[in-house]
């Protein structure tokens, strides 16, 4: 909000320039954009504590939710001012790959993951994907970022935490995206977790029950032979 303030206040200096005006607007909506996902992340935080928020599970097609990741990446890797490469990493039979879940949700979490990527990642890249286990599905986020302290790993999926770093400090976020996204996936009978190197970057993933829509039984016919 201090930047929306600022940055409109100084719109209004009538000896502003051109090209501070487009980039006094650009950072502007950055920043509107950001207010809006925390606002948003609140609201279900505090749905889901008091119990308001439901699952709907419906027959979802695992490449329709991932469809849109790359465009989702590139504005954020914009709004960041970065350039890093992204990449996807999905079985070759993916999209012919269905499951039970609540779409909504998982896009969430994932976006989320990609978003705390870009965010603690400097250069490099980051890289979404899935995997197809006996009775799970393995959602994950890879990044090449700072990386995560192992006595600092538990702490960062509690609310308003970060890593208490001096390096870490310089990072926006109010750190409720991973609090939120944990949640999400526990109330859809899943887990989330971090595997992470100091300096070598991390990968978030969550995992679901790979429950597949039912397929509807043939009926039989009877046939009576004259």
């Amino acid at each position: 909000m201090n930047a929306i303030i600022g940055f409109s206040e100084l719109l209004i200096d009538p000896d502003v320039d051109q090209n501070d005006i487009e980039e006094y607007t650009r950072l502007i909506n950055t920043n509107s954009n950001q207010l809006m996902d925390l606002i948003e992340d609140i609201i279900d935080v505090a749905k889901i504590e008091a119990g308001q928020v439901r699952i709907r599970k419906t027959a979802c097609s695992v490449a329709e939710l991932l469809k849109d990741l790359p465009e989702y990446f590139a504005n954020m890797n914009t709004n960041e001012g970065k350039e890093l490469r992204f990449s996807t990493d999905y079985p070759p039979d993916f999209m012919s790959h269905t499951l039970m879940c609540d779409g909504y949700r998982v896009k969430q979490i994932i976006k989320n993951l990609i978003s705390n990527a870009v965010k603690f990642t400097e250069r490099g890249s980051v890289t979404a994907g899935y995997e197809l286990h006996d009775k799970i599905i393995k959602f994950f986020v890879r990044d090449t970022g700072i990386g995560i302290p192992a006595d600092k790993q538990a702490q960062i999926f509690e609310r308003f935490r970060q890593v208490e770093e001096s390096h870490v400090k310089r990072y926006n976020g109010a750190g409720l995206g991973l609090s939120l996204s944990k949640k999400l996936a526990e109330l859809m009978d899943g887990s989330m977790g971090v595997k992470s190197l100091p300096g070598k970057g991390s990968e978030f993933y969550f995992t679901l029950p790979a429950e597949k829509p039912h397929e509807p039984k043939a009926e039989s016919v009877e046939m009576q032979l004259t």
